[in-house]
């Protein structure tokens, strides 16, 4: 649903999200993820306004569900830049290549 080409051309798994980070110098406060359905999807869907609120709040339920594993839509990652000791160079010059 949130795909929108070619805006999106890069998905990352949580290890790789955090591993580009870390080469970066950043550290990882959060990850989370949240999930949402638009109403007038549901709408569009069901058809009918009493299942159309039925639906909207089950599905709530379920994709907090979803975000409360881990699983849910779009990943939020939060990290924080780390104070370096040496310059950058010297402590990831692979990085810098």
């Amino acid at each position: 649903m949130y795909i929108s080409p070619p805006e999106h051309l890069n998905f990352f798994s949580r290890p790789a999200l955090v591993r580009l980070f870390d080469r970066g110098g950043f550290d990882l406060e959060r990850l989370e993820t949240v999930s949402k359905i638009p109403r007038r999807f549901v709408q569009k869907i069901l058809r009918n306004p009493a299942l159309t609120e039925v639906g909207w709040k089950g599905g709530f339920y379920v994709l907090r569900l979803f975000d409360f594993l881990g699983q849910g839509m779009v990943l939020n990652a939060y990290f924080r830049k780390r104070e370096a000791s040496e310059p950058l160079d010297r402590i990831r010059p692979a990085v810098l290549n």
